[in-house]
């Protein structure tokens, strides 16, 4: 995760509506803070498709995927979540830690 401001990486990443979430991050003088963050703006985005190739280089990144999949979405009528390259080797939504799905 890219740092933001003069925060350091997240503690917790909770859902709100739609691209944004709310993070909690500790500050520099070491007090946790609260964060609202369009994903729009500060991830990089793909389709599913076009997710980048997994490498060990890149596990622990995120994204946002614009067709990914949330809860009660059929195939192909994703709206779009965060993703991350998890310990699996795969890329997968954030919410559910399951592979991506569009």
């Amino acid at each position: 995760m890219p740092q933001i401001n003069n925060y350091s990486s997240p503690a917790v990443i909770l859902p709100l509506t739609g691209s944004e979430v709310l993070l909690l991050v500790q500050n520099q003088s070491g007090n946790v803070e609260t964060v609202n963050v369009n994903l729009l703006q500060l991830l990089p985005q793909f389709t599913v498709a076009n997710l980048p190739a997994v490498t060990a280089a890149n596990q622990g990144y995120f994204a946002y995927a614009t067709n990914g999949r949330n809860t009660g979405e059929g195939s192909g009528s994703g709206t779009g979540c965060m993703v991350t390259v998890n310990k699996n080797g795969v890329w997968a939504a954030v919410w559910s830690g399951a592979a991506v799905q569009s």
